[in-house]
Order: C-alpha cells, then sequence, then structure tokens
C-alpha cells in the first residue's frame, strides 16, 4: 500500500515538474527588456514609428527631450532624421499623451531597421506601466502622419515581444496567453492530477475496507 502512495505522490510531483520546466524554457527565448515595433500599411513619408504613453512629468523617468536615432533604414540604405525638440512629435501632448522615447527614460537606445524599429527599454514589462498606448507615425522632419486609434493586447509563446503597428491599428504582443486561454490550460493540465487523487483516495477507501473485513 504504501508502495502505491509513493508512486502516486511522484507521479504528480513529476508532472508539475514537467510542467514548471516548459514554461521556463519558453520563457528563455525572451528577452523583456527588448520590444519591437513592427509596422504594416505605414503612411506615405512614414520614417519613424513612435509610441505614445501618458506621460507623469513629476516622475523620475521623465525627459525633457531626448534625443532620436539620427538616422533611418530606407531600402537598406541609411537617410537622417531631423527630429528635434521643436518638432511636431517631440511638442505633442494631448490628454497627457506623449512619446515614449523622446519624453522618457524608460526607452534606453533606439535602433532602425529597414521594417522594424527595436527598443531597449529598462523595465521587464512595459505594459504593467502604461497599460494603454497609441503607435504614431512620424516622418523625417519630425511631423506627425498619422496616430492610432484602437489598441490590444496579444500574447504569444513563440514570438518576440513587440508593438504591432497597421494602419490605425495597434496591437502590443507580449509572453504568455490569455487569461481566458490560462484558465482553460489551467484546467487541462490539472485533470490529470486530480483523477490521480482520485485513484489514490480509492485504493486508500479499498484497502481500509479490506482491513476491516479482516
Amino acid at each position: 500500500m504504501n508502495n502505491i502512495i509513493k508512486i502516486t505522490v511522484c507521479i504528480i510531483l513529476s508532472f508539475v515538474m514537467v510542467c514548471s520546466n516548459v514554461s521556463y524554457v519558453y520563457a528563455l527565448d525572451f528577452d523583456s527588456k527588448q520590444i519591437h515595433i513592427c509596422a504594416d500599411n505605414a503612411p506615405e513619408n512614414t520614417a519613424y514609428i513612435d509610441i505614445l504613453v501618458p506621460l507623469d512629468k513629476s516622475s523620475s523617468y521623465y525627459a525633457n527631450f531626448r534625443n532620436p536615432p539620427l538616422y533611418y533604414v530606407e531600402n537598406g540604405k541609411n537617410k537622417p532624421l531631423f527630429i528635434d525638440e521643436d518638432s511636431q512629435i517631440a511638442k505633442y501632448n494631448d490628454n497627457g499623451y506623449g512619446s515614449i522615447s523622446l519624453h522618457t527614460k524608460y526607452v534606453k537606445t533606439t535602433e532602425l531597421y529597414d521594417n522594424v524599429i527595436l527598443f531597449h527599454i529598462t523595465v521587464d514589462s512595459i505594459y504593467e506601466k502604461f497599460k494603454y498606448f497609441k503607435a504614431v507615425y512620424v516622418d523625417k522632419n519630425g511631423n506627425i502622419l498619422k496616430i492610432t486609434d484602437t489598441f490590444s493586447v496579444g500574447y504569444s509563446s513563440k514570438d518576440p515581444y513587440a508593438f504591432i503597428v497597421n494602419d490605425n491599428n495597434l496591437t502590443l504582443r507580449i509572453y504568455g496567453i490569455s487569461p481566458l486561454a490560462e484558465i482553460k490550460l489551467l484546467i487541462i493540465l490539472s485533470l490529470p492530477v486530480v483523477l490521480l487523487l482520485i485513484l489514490l483516495v480509492f485504493i486508500v477507501r479499498k484497502s481500509r475496507k479490506e482491513k476491516i473485513q479482516i
């Protein structure tokens, strides 16, 4: 009887450890302090895409102005950016929203590629800091071409952290699964453990009955 209990407990613990290790391996694929900006259907003359966030000017992370990259990439070639503190994007402040790259210290450095912008940030989860974002299309002189209206959160266990900008829509892709999917997964993963526990209870009760009869 004791051997059956030990085997059952070992199976349960092994199952929990496997689930934990799988989650850990997935997490290793991500750098939580790098976030991509990927855009489709950008307006003509877009040279830079920035993210607007609610700014707190009393925060130690607020900056009056931080220099953006000097160049953007177009068709594999570096072309100069002329965004300064007098540009439209630098002065933009609507309902407290402003540029995360020009007015906060959360973005340490910015790298521009042909179709992707990469922010190196100072925190593990930018979503936990702001909760809501807008994307803004900017031309080479810092003029605002368009600001997105909609915002949503997406989840992935295989793709990097990213702001996905498509015309008027912005999605922040973060590591993990949606709360609803997480509940479903928890139920699925818990089912074998519950069944094993039921089996263990059944075995213990049956064993007690046999002892009583003896």
